[in-house]
């Protein structure tokens, strides 16, 4: 499972991250968790509010 956490670095975007380490860490899933903070790099997933999170291509 891929997952990739966007935001720029804020507090929430930060505690998103932290909580998704955790339930994967819980959970015994194997994930990888990748931290996006480029504008443009998030814009480019159709996102545009911050904190998202997107698993296996798909925003959630």
């Amino acid at each position: 499972m891929e997952i990739k956490v966007l935001g720029p670095g804020c507090a929430k975007c930060s505690k998103i991250e932290k909580l998704v380490q955790e339930v994967i860490k819980e959970t015994g899933v194997d994930a990888s968790v990748e931290k996006v903070s480029d504008m443009l790099q998030i814009a480019s997933y159709g996102v545009f509010g911050t904190p998202s999170v997107i698993v296996d291509g798909e925003v959630s």
